[in-house]
């Protein structure tokens, strides 16, 4: 029923488009390992947007599957094709990380803002709202109606939103069924066949579902060096204020250039990371640094399947800390230089033209150090206002606050604690040393 309304709602495009079981084909819904659910569900569609429902029974008698039950519970309690956005399902979600419900719940989402793209070519500013409710973890208010800016104006062009939507959104899922080592993908590498997937396969999360899901492996040493070297790389940047500092910075940052040859060496040494590590997938260590260095290239805007910008790349980062002690180190790092660029760039911006582009990623990076929940208006105004700053404050846990001083002593004290959190992670002197720097430094 739910795939018929989508369907119904208007034109999905070609690649995106679920395939129907064969005309009168019977389809055995009982389920015996989790395994077994991922396949049921993933039968028509990787995206899961219009997953089968396994039988109740069965799904009850799964040892050691919980989330099974707690989905399906959900998902009879949520009228998921004709209600507003239910905070249940990012309830859900939040509750049973790591696991397929990850996925499940934001195919269900993908499914619906899929459907709200396909009923106009030109969106209004509903049509926005109610897509950037399902795809990102910004809620809007009544309130919000009628603000300077629309709710899709961050991530391109009114004529092009519906299609960056889609790009944010099927990344988004693919992303899910990593969201962690344990969860079943085998089943996926079944599901992505058809040739309507083909740009799926090719996209980079893509790649690396499948290299997963086929166990492929090999030696994953050089890849992984690489992306502790463009860690530092970053971090150096991030930790680097003074003129001193930044003179040292770019001297580094020409050596390694050189060395390289490449004008980039940051982006070069992420997208060595990436193809290495996603060739050694089998390996958790590789698979989770894989999907840390798609993210760090996301957050550095050089990612290979744009736009790389999304509200989720620092908690993308946060799900690869989940594959390995050693991805968890790395990645606390880039949650550390994503927050502090993104306060810095708010430092510079908070009075200026430049206030939509730093808000941007300031949200992202609070959201992904486990700040919120963020107001959807906060992306819909040209400068700071009260409840800009007082939404900001709330999401850090401080309240009355209405001015840009006490909200950004508030970011401050969320830096600081991030940067210590990666500091007791850290193995690396020098990135020690550094961390130790920012949360020094963390208040103006």
């Amino acid at each position: 029923m739910i795939a018929i309304l989508l369907l119904a709602c208007g034109k999905v495009p070609d690649h995106l488009r679920v395939e129907a079981s064969g005309a009168g084909a019977a389809i055995d819904l009982s389920v015996a390992t989790g395994e077994g659910v991922v396949a049921l569900v993933t039968r028509r569609d990787p995206l899961v947007r219009s997953p089968l429902i396994p039988a109740r029974a069965s799904a009850e008698a799964l040892a050691g599957e919980p989330w099974v039950v707690a989905w399906l519970d959900v998902l009879a309690a949520t009228e998921l094709a004709l209600s507003d956005p239910d905070p249940a399902l990012e309830q859900l979600e939040s509750s049973w990380r790591g696991t397929p419900v990850v996925p499940l719940t934001r195919g269900q989402r993908l499914r619906l803002a899929e459907g709200v793209v396909a009923r106009t070519e030109a969106l209004e500013e509903a049509a926005e709202a109610d897509i950037l409710a399902w795809l990102t973890p910004l809620r809007a208010d009544d309130a919000d109606v009628g603000l300077p800016r629309l709710p899709l104006d961050w991530l391109a062009p009114p004529h092009a939103a519906g299609a960056a939507a889609r790009v944010l959104g099927e990344r988004w899922v693919l992303a899910g069924w990593l969201d962690g080592p344990t969860i079943p993908v085998r089943p996926l590498a079944v599901a992505l066949e058809g040739a309507n997937y083909d740009p799926l396969r090719a996209s980079p999360l893509g790649a690396l579902l499948l290299a997963r899901a086929e166990a492929r492996g090999g030696s994953a040493t050089s890849a992984f060096a690489d992306l502790r070297e463009a860690t530092g790389l970053a971090m150096n940047r991030a930790a680097a204020d003074r003129d001193t500092e930044q003179r040292a910075w770019a001297d580094t940052r020409a050596v390694v250039a050189t060395r390289l040859g490449v004008p980039d060496p940051e982006a070069e040494l992420l997208g060595r990371a990436l193809r290495g590590l996603t060739a050694a997938a089998a390996d958790d260590r590789a698979a989770g640094g894989a999907l840390l260095a798609h993210a760090a290239l996301r957050w550095h805007d050089t990612c290979p399947d744009r736009p790389c910008i999304g509200l989720d790349r620092v908690a993308q980062m946060a799900s690869a800390s989940r594959w390995h002690p050693e991805v968890a180190e790395l990645a606390s790092v880039w949650q550390v230089v994503a927050l502090k660029e993104a306060v810095d760039q708010m430092d510079v911006a908070a009075d200026t033209v430049g206030f939509p582009g730093a808000m941007v990623g300031l949200v992202d990076a609070l959201h992904g150090t486990g700040a919120g929940p963020l107001p959807a208006d906060l992306l819909r105004v040209r400068r700071g206002e009260p409840r800009t700053w007082a939404g900001l404050a709330s999401a850090l846990g401080v309240e009355g606050v209405a001015e840009w001083t006490a909200t950004r002593a508030a970011l401050g004290s969320h830096l600081e604690q991030k940067a210590h959190s990666a500091r007791d992670l850290s193995s690396d002197p020098g990135i020690r040393s550094l961390l130790e720097r920012i949360a020094v430094r963390a208040q103006p």
